[in-house]
């Protein structure tokens, strides 16, 4: 009778040291991006963007693996020249991306960096409602793809408090795109844009890298700046980077 008490004690003990290893979050973000167009649908000048985003999602953090979900949009405006005059702008622009993403722990080293791998999916639209044209300003740029991810972090003290360092990179392999043709209206044209895109004429590339720290709350915030590049180039091509900076909250979901 008491080996079985003391296997369950220590059964309990266990689940409660993992349980708290593992923490969900709701996270809720504000941020400014600032990109770089190249849409031969809308000319061969290259335009700038300056936006204002928002997101929001749930990460699960375990020992060994995490994942999360989220919700990002923005807006802001476009110009080719006398950049960043929103009286001059060409376009009105807006994005809006739902994605996810698992990571899974590889290295064991106690105190050095952490390397995860995973893979991540993602749709993403893009829309440049083009002040000057009349019948076709609804330009947009829309992918969902599939593909691996990698990570690593470090535990490190920056002035005299805890965080953690973190390094990211994530591309696509298979994407489904929906482009305008150069038959117009753009928004119009219906299926006959989807097309399932590969790496000969499509990619989607992203880094970042971050800051991360759990408050005494148990809460937590996260630093990020990210830079990601899509293009597609059938029919008109599309090239797209775009440099971003983050400010992210994250609220306990669980005890």
């Amino acid at each position: 009778m008491r080996k079985h008490l003391l296997f369950f004690i220590v059964v309990l003990c266990m689940a409660g040291s993992l349980s708290a290893q593992k923490k969900d979050y709701v996270t809720v973000g504000l941020g400014i991006d600032y990109a770089l167009l190249n849409d031969r649908a809308v000319g061969d000048v290259p335009m700038k963007s300056l936006m204002g985003s928002a997101s929001m999602g749930f990460m699960h953090i375990g020992e060994n693996n995490r994942w999360d979900v989220s919700l990002k949009g923005g807006f802001g405006f476009s110009n080719t020249y006398n950049f960043p005059s929103i009286s001059s702008r060409v376009a009105d622009s807006y994005y809006f991306s739902l994605g996810g993403g698992y990571l899974h722990r590889v290295s064991d080293s106690a105190g050095k960096w952490r390397w995860y791998v995973g893979g991540k999916g993602e749709a993403m639209l893009y829309i440049n409602q083009i002040v000057p044209f009349t019948n076709s300003e609804a330009n947009y740029f829309f992918h969902a793809g599939l593909g691996p991810a990698a990570g690593l972090e470090k535990d490190m003290n920056i002035f005299k408090r805890k965080w953690t360092v973190c390094a990211g990179i994530e591309a696509d392999l298979l994407a489904v795109v929906v482009r305008p043709s150069y038959v117009l209206p753009f928004v119009e044209e219906g299926l006959r844009n989807v097309q399932i895109a590969t790496l000969n004429d499509y990619g989607n590339y992203s880094t970042r890298v971050s800051l991360f720290r759990i408050m005494k709350n148990g809460n937590a915030m996260k630093f990020i700046y990210r830079w990601r590049y899509d293009f597609y180039s059938r029919e008109n091509t599309v090239r797209h980077a775009m440099h971003s900076v983050s400010f992210i909250l994250y609220f306990k979901a669980s005890k």
